[in-house]
């Protein structure tokens, strides 16, 4: 059997995974029209229990990545992994899906996530040695552009007559002499 926390998260998936009938005994519900109700109906009780369970698996083997490579994703990475995973599964991967058993899908989505998220790992790892190597390439890749104005000297025009302009002039001299 199956030790520690993840004893716990086995027993639950399998009475997400089961439904007493009538006499009492369990009946192992199929794992395919759970899916179904999955894609169909979200907002079911049955579909976001699923939903939940796959987002925790899917958000666990996506930690156990980045820890194997030395905590390459931050919190806020690995979130946005687990959510283009689930992504992944909602948008047609679960349609794909050909298993009929629950370690089945297990090993589905464990596959989909430790992919995406090496995926990521390996993107990050090929643009930081690009920054580290030749750090003149990233120079051509952003242009400086010269600010508009640095070409012009604007002389503003006044609408005042001469005089109004040096009495304002006098006025903001006194002001500031004054503080």
């Amino acid at each position: 059997g199956v030790a520690g926390p993840d004893r716990g998260r086995k027993h639950h998936l399998e009475r997400l995974l089961t439904v007493r009938r009538t006499t009492g005994e369990p009946e192992v519900v199929d794992l395919r029209r759970q899916l179904r109700l999955l894609l169909s109906d979200r907002h079911s009780l049955e579909a976001k229990a699923m939903f939940e369970v796959l987002s925790r698996y899917a958000h666990r083997r996506v930690s156990v990545v980045s820890r194997h490579c030395g905590n390459a994703l931050s919190e806020g990475e690995q979130e946005e992994v687990v959510g283009e995973v689930l992504l992944q599964l909602m948008q047609g991967s679960l349609i794909a899906f050909r298993g009929e058993t629950l370690p089945e899908l297990l090993g589905f989505v464990r596959t989909i996530a430790d992919r995406t998220a090496w995926r990521l790992i390996r993107r990050r790892d090929r643009e930081r040695s690009l920054l580290h190597t030749d750090g003149r390439i990233v120079e051509d890749w952003t242009a400086t552009l010269p600010r508009p104005d640095a070409h012009l000297e604007v002389v503003p025009d006044s609408p005042l007559p001469d005089n109004d302009q040096a009495y304002l002039i006098q006025l903001l001299e006194a002001g500031s002499k004054a503080e």
